[in-house]
């Protein structure tokens, strides 16, 4: 039997960000959706397949990512969570900061998958 791919959330209100982000993730085979905001990141959770991953804005117009995280997880207790940070953030695990390149996306998406085995 075929695994199933990971399904990731990308949230972002830069729609270049979101489009590069789910341009690349969707190359290297990950099911991606988009959202602008944390209300529509919310109905994706609640309405939608699965999500196993969210690349999340550290900060959202509406909210802080971190916020958006702890909501997101009261509904997928099991999600893992990335955070798009500004530049000049200090790089850490889970923390992808931009620019960030197609690599990097997959590279944290790898360390995600190889911790949760």
């Amino acid at each position: 039997m075929r695994p199933l791919r990971l399904a990731v959330l990308v949230v972002s209100g830069d729609a270049a960000v979101r489009s590069a982000a789910a341009r690349d993730l969707a190359e290297h085979g990950y099911a991606v959706r988009c959202a602008a905001h944390s209300g529509h990141a919310l109905l994706a959770c609640l309405m939608g397949p699965r999500i196993d991953v969210a690349f999340i804005e550290a900060t959202l117009e509406d909210m802080p990512g971190a916020e958006l995280a702890g909501t997101l997880r009261r509904h997928l207790p099991d999600l893992r969570v990335v955070f798009l940070a500004q530049p000049g953030t200090a790089a850490a695990p889970g923390v992808v900061v931009r620019p960030f390149t197609r690599d990097d996306l997959a590279a944290e998406l790898e360390v995600l998958t190889l911790t949760a085995s």
